[in-house]
């Protein structure tokens, strides 16, 4: 992670972990990994973001971990980037 020219680190649902899901809702060790993985993020000066939250439990505890960027079926189900455009009152889609 240190010698990759990133600027954003996701913390993604693995499928051997449950996801986001499954991990924030097991005992103290899977907060400490989660709590571990995001402050190594942010000591290297990474953004984190959460993927595959789906409750606002989830959200709350990732927020007091220190993670404030999520995404997943709690905000949004996929969309087509013009509809995703039209939902968030943008003129017109760009990539990224």
């Amino acid at each position: 992670m240190v010698d990759q020219p990133i600027q954003r680190h996701r913390v993604v649902p693995y499928a051997n972990t449950g996801g986001v899901k499954e991990t924030l809702h097991k005992p103290r060790h899977s907060h400490l990994a989660a709590a571990t993985i995001i402050a190594l993020a942010e000591s290297l000066g990474l953004d984190v973001i959460a993927e595959g939250v789906e409750t606002a439990d989830q959200s709350t505890v990732l927020a007091r971990l220190g993670c404030h960027v999520y995404q997943g079926y709690f905000f949004s189900k996929p969309a087509p980037a013009a509809e995703f455009a039209r939902r968030n009152g943008a003129s017109s889609p760009t990539a990224s």
